[in-house]
C-alpha cells in the first residue's frame, strides 16, 4: 500500500526490541518474554493497520486562498480537515506551496475527535509578480497506538495570480477618505482661490480678493461686483518608471522596481478617489 508509511514510534519500538534481543543473549531467561514483546507488538501494528484501513474511515482535507496575492505582504492561506473515522486521530496536514517561496515549513498539527472539523492558518510572502502553482495537499493520519500512518492526498492544484500591493494601495486609500495624510509623511499645501474657470459675479463683501473686481459691473451696478472662479479639481497626473537596471537592485527580498510599482498604484489610487 503506497499510501502506509511507519510513525518514528514504530522505529523507536523497533530499535528498542533491537537492544532487548542483544540484551537477552546476556541474560538467557530474557529471550522467551522478548519473543512474547515482539509478537504482542506484531499484533498492535496490524490492529493499527485495520483501525486505518478496515473501518471505512476518511479524512477530507481543503485549501481556502484568495484569486489574487499581494506582492511583498502577508497572504493568508486556510487548511481545513475533517475527520470521518469513529475515534480520535491525530492528522499532520502538509501544503505543497509554490517552489517560488522555497518553504518545506509548511505544516499543521491537528487532534481530531470522531467527525470533528477544525481549520489552521499561515501566511506567504510573495517576493515577485507572476504565477505561483499550489499542489495538493497531503494528510497523514494516525490513530492513538501511532504506529502507523495512512496519507491521504487532498485538495486540487491551484494557481494563484501575484499582483502588486493592493494591500498597500487600500490602506492608503483609507487614510486619504479618513484625512490622515498629514500623519503619513505627506504635506499640506495651501489652496489658492485663483483660476481661469469663470462660476459667476456677485457683490464684493469683506475678505474677497480686490484683483478679482470686475471694473464694468460696477460700473453698471454703481458698486463693487467681484468676478467668482471655481478651483480647477480634475488634473492630469502622470506617473513615470524607469525601468533601467538600477531598478532591479534587491532590497529587502523584492526589487526596487517592485516597489515602485506599489508606490505608482498607491499614489494613483489616492488620486482617482481625491
Amino acid at each position: 500500500m503506497r499510501s502506509l508509511y511507519l510513525h518514528r514510534r514504530f522505529l523507536g519500538c523497533l530499535g528498542g526490541f533491537v537492544f532487548l534481543f542483544l540484551f537477552a543473549y546476556a541474560v538467557p531467561g530474557l529471550f522467551p518474554w522478548a519473543v512474547v514483546a515482539l509478537c504482542l507488538f506484531g499484533m498492535a501494528v496490524l490492529a493499527d493497520v485495520l483501525f486505518l484501513y478496515a473501518l471505512g474511515g476518511k479524512v477530507e482535507a481543503e485549501r481556502q486562498v484568495s484569486e489574487k496575492f499581494s506582492n511583498g505582504d502577508d497572504n493568508p492561506v486556510t487548511l481545513w480537515v475533517k475527520n470521518g473515522y469513529p475515534f480520535r486521530i491525530r492528522a499532520l496536514v502538509l501544503d505543497e506551496v509554490p517552489v517560488e517561496f522555497q518553504r518545506r515549513d509548511v505544516r499543521l498539527l491537528f487532534r481530531l475527535d470522531a467527525g470533528e472539523q477544525k481549520e489552521g492558518k499561515y501566511v506567504l510572502r510573495p517576493l515577485r509578480r507572476g504565477l505561483y502553482g499550489f499542489g495538493n495537499v497531503r494528510v497523514f493520519v494516525s490513530s492513538g497506538l501511532g504506529l502507523v500512518e495512512r496519507c491521504y492526498v487532498c485538495g486540487v492544484k491551484q494557481v494563484v495570480a501575484v499582483y502588486p500591493s493592493f494591500f498597500w494601495m487600500r490602506q492608503y486609500e483609507l487614510l486619504a477618505i479618513a484625512g490622515f495624510r498629514s500623519g503619513t509623511g505627506t504635506q499640506r499645501q495651501q489652496q489658492v482661490n485663483l483660476s481661469s474657470s469663470f462660476d459667476r459675479i456677485k457683490a464684493y463683501a469683506l475678505g474677497d480678493d480686490p484683483r478679482a473686481v470686475n471694473w464694468k459691473a460696477t460700473a453698471k451696478c454703481n458698486r463693487l461686483m467681484v468676478n467668482v472662479y471655481t478651483e480647477e479639481k480634475e488634473q492630469q497626473v502622470y506617473c513615470l518608471l524607469d525601468k533601467g537596471r538600477a531598478m532591479q537592485a534587491p532590497f529587502h527580498g523584492m526589487t526596487t522596481l517592485d516597489y515602485a510599482i506599489n508606490a505608482i498604484l498607491a499614489l494613483s489610487c489616492v488620486v482617482l478617489k481625491k
